[in-house]
């Protein structure tokens, strides 16, 4: 804890504004296009797989075998130089070395503000050394960065000081993306007990600037690969686990805009990838709580959700959860399921045994009529 003669003018730390700068975030390109490297193949239109790509253009080509052969080009001094320069060039993550230095006065000195909760007081006194991370949108130096500040020991009011700079206007939507993956993913799946006030405030605060960038880094991936997904019998803190993290994730969907919310539901019912798995109880309670806030799905959703709640009917039909997202699914958007739908709806509904059966049916036969 700071002492009250210290001097706050050395907590106004610059860093030098040298990390890498990727490519535009376009907020218009297709969303949940991008795919995990193991989804990634080469493939040509009869299935084989391609031919290796051609060199880079910039790439130098290969010596003769009589160039290879020759003592003088062996003792080139222009080939000397040329590998060692290669030799030379630092990892893609590596951090300068006064970058680094800086970061880890940041570090200190946001661990040094102590455990305040709403995280005011760090945020002005931090803004001035986080400044510069707002021009880093390379993965690698984020992710480097990261390992330097090591937010997940951080207090909480640290946390969102250290968030601040990254939920402000001027930050582009590019550089909040490699943030929350670097940074804050990180976090929220690591969670095993309840988030703190200051988390979900600063959170909250990131999720208003950047609204889709926290959708498509956090929530979804949360969604799909934290612990709600794959829940725990206690015995692990697994379950300790998807509770907290569902509690945070429920906190956010309920600030989602509603085009961000059908968003969310549309791809989270599409599953990783593009390919739909059997859905935990965790991730079953945080869709009921979506489709209760009525977003504005399209007749397709509404049938992929219908589709998705029979395939994983089987496995759970004493579900009390899963039957409440098929009973919100039927009141809130049943006036968008065809007769073909409502017969499949009511075959659901006639499998599991679970207290919503009767409510359920009823509701169906309502739009039967």
């Amino acid at each position: 804890m700071e002492s009250a003669g210290a001097p706050t003018a050395a907590l106004e730390l610059t860093l030098p504004a040298t990390l890498d700068a990727g490519p535009f975030y376009d907020p218009f390109e297709k969303p949940f296009a991008r795919r995990s490297e193991s989804r990634k193949r080469a493939r040509t239109d009869d299935g084989v797989s391609a031919a290796p790509a051609p060199p880079l253009l910039d790439a130098a080509p290969a010596a003769s075998p009589a160039a290879a052969a020759s003592p003088a080009a062996a003792a080139s001094p222009a080939a000397d130089d040329s590998s060692a320069a290669a030799s030379a060039v630092p990892p893609e993550d590596a951090l300068p070395d006064d970058v680094r230095a800086g970061l880890e006065r940041a570090a200190a000195a946001l661990r040094a503000q102590g455990d305040d909760d709403d995280g005011g007081k760090a945020a002005e006194r931090c803004r001035a050394a986080l400044a510069p991370l707002r021009d880093c949108t390379s993965d690698a130096r984020m992710r480097a960065t990261c390992a330097v500040l090591q937010p997940a020991a951080l207090p909480d009011g640290a946390l969102a000081a250290l968030v601040a700079p990254f939920a402000a206007p001027e930050c582009g939507a590019r550089t909040a993306a490699a943030f929350v993956r670097a940074f804050i993913l990180p976090l929220v799946t690591e969670l095993r007990k309840p988030a703190s006030r200051a988390m979900v405030g600063a959170l909250r605060a990131l999720l208003q600037e950047h609204g889709r960038v926290v959708l498509e880094e956090l929530l979804l991936p949360a969604l799909w690969r934290g612990a709600v997904a794959v829940g725990g019998d206690g015995g692990d803190g697994g379950a300790a686990a998807a509770a907290a993290q569902a509690e945070l994730l429920g906190r956010l969907l309920k600030e989602l805009e509603p085009q961000l919310l059908h968003r969310l539901v549309a791809a989270f019912v599409a599953g990783d990838g593009g390919e739909p798995g059997a859905w935990s109880a965790a991730q079953e309670t945080l869709l009921q709580g979506a489709l209760a806030a009525k977003p504005p799905l399209t007749a397709s959703d509404v049938h992929a959700i219908l589709l998705q709640v029979d395939a994983n009917a089987g496995a759970q039909r004493t579900s009390l959860k899963l039957a409440n997202v098929l009973f919100t699914l039927v009141r809130g958007f049943g006036a968008q399921l065809a007769a073909p739908q409502l017969g499949a709806a009511r075959r659901i509904a006639e499998s599991l045994e679970t207290v919503l059966k009767k409510p359920t049916l009823a509701a169906i036969g309502r739009l039967e009529k």
